[in-house]
């Protein structure tokens, strides 16, 4: 019963220091760039990400990121099919949102955005990320991912089981699986699905990612790589 009350007071705490003062605050800075390749569809996209804490657990973020699509159309991008236009297209991105941490390894991201370029689209999405065994040696991370694009009506959604296969003092090394799940507007529902390998290496708080798989679009790989920076106040 004592371990049972204790644990609840632990629990309660986490949440009820959402809204406290961060102390000391941090301001965060992170790079990010991917791409994905296959049969039928090719893009590139790269950016930066910002993020400024307002309490214990919450935080304001702004994105600004470029997108290249090189052939296809769907997935993961707002363009709206015309006839007789073709890929390539090249469009920007701005958008705002905020984090929410409501307890210890967890983040909520929600994000609105509106595109320059050849896509004037509005876009809202989401990103969840949490972590489990953390006091373990092979903790576990789930993360899901969504975006709707308003000019096409595209959704798309985003999942990522992963597991610490093997740390050092260094680096970590993941391994897991990923699919997207993605339709809407012309699209008809499509499905990939494939294993993936992650690499972190602490000193740089650089992340490395490799998914490959089959799916709607065929054989496809996906690389993508960030870069957090991080300052105290």
């Amino acid at each position: 019963m004592l371990i049972l009350a204790i644990a609840v007071d632990a629990d309660a705490s986490q949440f009820t220091d959402i809204l406290n003062p961060a102390s000391p605050g941090h301001f965060d800075a992170t790079i990010f760039g991917a791409g994905f390749g296959s049969e039928l569809y090719g893009a590139t996209h790269e950016g930066v990400e910002l993020e400024q804490s307002l309490t214990a657990g919450i935080g304001a973020v702004a994105r600004i990121s470029t997108y290249q699509l090189y052939h296809g159309s769907g997935f993961d991008n707002p363009i709206k099919p015309v006839p007789g236009q073709n890929a390539p297209f090249f469009f920007g991105r701005v958008a705002g949102g905020i984090d929410v941490v409501p307890w210890t390894s967890t983040h909520l991201l929600v994000l609105g955005g509106r595109d320059f370029g050849d896509s004037n689209s509005s876009s809202i999405g989401a990103e969840f990320s949490t972590w489990a065994f953390i006091h373990s040696i092979h903790p576990a991370n789930f993360s899901l991912g969504f975006n709707h694009y308003y000019e096409n009506e595209v959704s798309n959604g985003l999942i990522d089981i992963r597991m610490v296969c093997f740390s050092t003092g260094s680096m970590l090394l993941m391994a897991g699986a990923g699919s997207a799940i993605w339709g809407g507007g012309t699209l008809g529902p499509k499905v990939q699905v494939g294993p993936d390998l992650g690499v972190y290496l602490r000193r740089f708080k650089l992340k490395l990612d490799l998914q490959t798989g089959y799916g709607s679009d065929h054989f496809y790989g996906l690389l993508s790589f960030s870069r957090q920076f991080a300052w105290e106040e």
